[in-house]
């Protein structure tokens, strides 16, 4: 199993879905961050379908994944085209 598949779809931030290791706290901040949201709004703020799709609607709000990360992650080519490192 992935580590992608660990944390529930809604709450995954880019660096569990592009499998850049070590994590750090980031992670964390992301997490109660979107869990805040959820809970001032009623609503998921990444609702994906699926991971790219999630990835979609996180770069649509935050920017392109910082290049220094692709380098980085495991499971990039999955989810990204058309970057050059």
């Amino acid at each position: 199993m992935k580590s992608a598949q660990i944390v529930s779809p809604f709450y995954r931030p880019p660096e569990v879905i592009l499998g850049y290791y070590p994590l750090d706290g980031g992670v964390d901040v992301w997490s109660a961050a979107v869990t805040l949201f959820e809970l001032y709004t009623g609503k998921f703020m990444f609702p994906g379908t699926s991971n790219n799709h999630l990835l979609a609607l996180i770069m649509r709000a935050k920017g392109k994944i910082p290049a220094k990360m692709l380098k980085k992650a495991e499971f990039w080519q999955e989810h990204i085209s058309g970057v050059t490192g």
